[in-house]
This record gives structure tokens, sequence and C-alpha cells, in this order.
């Protein structure tokens, strides 16, 4: 039992985002920092040069190579956890005890 509580204690990471149901998610928080960095990219790539650093330009298809991934696991999973989960007819419908 101890060693549990030491695992669980372990795995709840100060640094992941919660999700929609309030939960801390993995692929919530790569989302977020996938999107962040995609976003900044391309408002720096405005500028061919800032601080003396040469800026890649901006390219949708390696952005899009970069997100798909990302968001294919965040909204598929979300998708069938939504699909896995009863509804309030089904619950209706089961008889209580």
């Amino acid at each position: 039992m101890a060693k549990e509580n030491k695992l669980k204690k372990k795995l709840e990471h100060w640094y992941l985002l919660k999700d929609t149901d309030g939960k801390k998610s993995i692929s919530f928080t790569m989302v977020f920092a996938g999107f962040g960095a995609v976003t900044l990219w391309l408002v720096v790539s405005i500028a061919e040069e800032l601080l003396g650093i040469k800026i890649r330009e901006f390219s949708g298809t390696e952005a899009l190579a970069y997100l798909a991934p990302i968001f294919s696991i965040y909204f598929g999973r979300k998708q069938q956890k939504n699909a896995t989960a009863p509804t309030e007819s089904e619950d209706a419908a089961t008889p209580e005890e």
C-alpha cells in the first residue's frame, strides 16, 4: 500500500496542465506546448533576423507535420473516452436494484 502511494505521488507532476475534465493530462500539455511553439515560430518568422539570429521562414507543411500527431493523440483519446462513456439515456434504461 505504501509503495502504491509513493508511486502515485511520483506521477503527480506539477508541470502537467489540466484538461476539460479537470485531470492532469500529458497529451493536453503537449498540444498546448506544440501550438505555442508553432505560433511563436509564425510570429517570429515575420522578421528575417532578430537580435542577430537568423530565423527560418515559416512553413505550414512542417508545422502541420509537427502538430498533426500531437493533435491526433489528444483528440483521439478525447473522442474514445466520449464514445465509451455511458450516456444519460443508458443510465436511465438500466434498472436500479
